[in-house]
């Protein structure tokens, strides 16, 4: 293995990453292959980011990758990994730390990709084009980003979503649906009037599914007997 001056392995983190398999700094990798439970790191802990530089393959696969972002200079003020080798993400899971008033369209180039051909794979639960973050800081994120084969994050408003239907599904439930964007989670309210104030009350989240469709329950009777002479219901974007 090569490395220059910044690189750690299995350093500790606050808070602490069981088990301990742990890349970080800013050094520089043959090559990384993807263990569950393993984190990618760039960096040497809060406030201090980096490049982390991966010669050969980077294999993800059911690991972790934080990085880190301060501003949108990287390595001075945000975490980059860059690869010259075939890269698999294979369902690793991305977590993004904002520590800074990002505004709409900063963009981060997070995992930049050398060599020729797609990047394998998507992030848990964020395929192409999909929302990341919750509000303030939610960002669309690409694979194709960059020269057309890194991973992007770029800040992003997320539109409202419309509710499609609600119906009854049974003597005692009702069924709201809607479309939204894939993976976002939205907030199912309800209220028994629409006098002002308006007393909306969370009632239910949940998350949208690729298609950005996402779907609510709500019992409205039980054994015969309504629980509410009215009920209203609006969603809301995170």
């Amino acid at each position: 293995m090569t490395s220059s001056f910044g690189m750690q392995l299995n350093r500790p983190l606050n808070p602490s990453n069981t088990p301990p398999g742990i890349v970080g700094g800013a050094g520089t990798l043959p090559k990384i292959l993807g263990y569950p439970g393993g984190l990618v790191s760039p960096g040497n802990g809060p406030g201090n980011t980096a490049i982390l530089k991966v010669k050969g393959e980077l294999n993800l696969s059911s690991g972790d990758v934080r990085i880190e972002a301060n501003g949108v200079t990287p390595g001075e003020e945000y975490d980059r990994i860059r690869a010259s080798g075939a890269v698999v993400l294979g369902n690793s899971s991305l977590y993004f730390t904002v520590g800074f008033p990002a505004t709409t369209n900063d963009s981060f180039i997070v995992l930049q990709k050398d060599s020729p051909g797609p990047i394998q794979g998507f992030f848990l639960n964020t395929s192409e084009g999909s929302i990341f973050g919750t509000s303030p800081n939610t960002f669309r994120i690409t694979y194709q980003g960059g020269d057309g084969n890194d991973v992007v994050l770029r800040r992003v408003v997320i539109p409202g979503s419309t509710i499609s239907g609600i119906t009854a599904t049974t003597a005692e439930k009702m069924e709201i649906l809607g479309q939204g964007q894939p993976f976002v989670t939205y907030i199912l309210e309800a209220a028994p009037h629409l006098d002002f104030p308006i007393p909306w009350t969370p009632i239910a989240t949940n998350s949208a599914n690729d298609l950005g469709i996402y779907q609510f329950v709500d019992a409205y009777a039980d054994q015969g007997t309504q629980l509410y002479p009215k009920r209203f219901y609006r969603v809301l974007s995170p």
